[in-house]
């Protein structure tokens, strides 16, 4: 050892480590999983913008029907009816042939087929569904077109349901094929019926009385006289007429069907009239069936 000599030894520097490169299976995974991340977020994204049918109140959801849809006997269907669009329920339930109906008497050579249908209202209002400025129209087999005898009017409350009857009168040796409903003005029907492949059972409905005042108007101090029209296919005799539950005249009348019979009321004793006023009238018939209307006091 020499005098002025370093008694430190220096420290190696390690040579650096040259950096590994990249394998191209880490590349091409991680390509692999952004894509799958991507996909997944728009699925989720498509599946929250999709509309969903709603939903019925204490049951299961219920297909949607748009409007000009086709539906079958047992399906249900959604209308929207109102300046609210309140959304009824509807199933058609059965459909059948009759020769005769309580209030119809068929041509020689017709038959009736009458449709049922169920109406629910799950909206959160009132409302009137169906009117009879609407159009019930069946096609038959040999392509001819029948407009209904009678037409459905339906107040429906909230979660109410009520059945109600559609009637045509149709060729004995047709067939239907469908029913058409068309809202007022429209010219594409808002449901149709198929009825394809439905087998039609015969049913005999029995016929009922079936009258209507068609005398609105009480000449003030003289004696009333009502028209009654009997639109049944049963003859109908008037027993009693009273007005506002006052017996205002007993005489018997037989109105045939089809025909208008007059009946002549006095003024009930203890009915004190009144210009301007609206008077219940009540028809009872000698098998007790009872028909209401109202008239006119001027």
């Amino acid at each position: 050892m020499h005098c002025g000599t370093s008694i430190t030894t220096p420290i190696p520097i390690p040579p650096a480590i040259p950096s590994q490169p990249i394998k191209e299976s880490h590349i091409i995974r991680n390509i692999f999983i952004g894509v799958m991340f991507v996909l997944v977020i728009g699925i989720f994204a498509v599946a929250l913008s999709v509309p969903r049918p709603p939903a019925v109140p204490g049951g299961p959801t219920v297909p949607q029907v748009q409007e000009g849809g086709t539906v079958t006997i047992g399906q249900p269907f959604i209308l929207k009816f109102g300046t609210d669009g309140i959304p009824v329920k509807f199933v058609f339930d059965s459909a059948w042939f009759t020769t005769t109906h309580e209030y119809y008497e068929a041509e020689s050579g017709y038959k009736f087929l009458i449709v049922q249908l169920t109406a629910q209202n799950i909206g959160n209002k009132e409302v009137i569904a169906f009117s009879w400025l609407d159009k019930w129209e069946v096609t038959v087999d040999k392509g001819y077109l029948y407009e209904s005898k009678s037409k459905p009017s339906l107040n429906v409350r909230p979660e109410e349901k009520k059945e109600e009857h559609i009637i045509f009168e149709i060729l004995q040796e047709t067939s239907p094929v469908e029913v058409g409903y068309y809202k007022f003005l429209s010219t594409s029907p808002s449901v149709v019926l198929s009825l394809k492949g439905v087998g039609f059972a015969t049913k005999t409905v029995a016929a009922k009385e079936w009258l209507t005042i068609d005398s609105y108007e009480w000449p003030k101090g003289g004696t009333l006289t009502i028209q009654i029209e009997n639109y049944g296919s049963v003859s109908a005799t008037i027993d009693k007429v009273y007005i506002d539950e006052l017996l205002a005249s007993d005489e018997d009348k037989l109105i045939k069907p089809k025909a208008v019979a007059e009946v002549k009321c006095s003024n009930p004793q203890g009915l004190s009239l009144k210009s301007n006023n609206i008077y219940k009238v009540k028809i009872v018939t000698t098998v007790g069936n009872t028909f209401e209307s109202t008239v006119y006091y001027k």
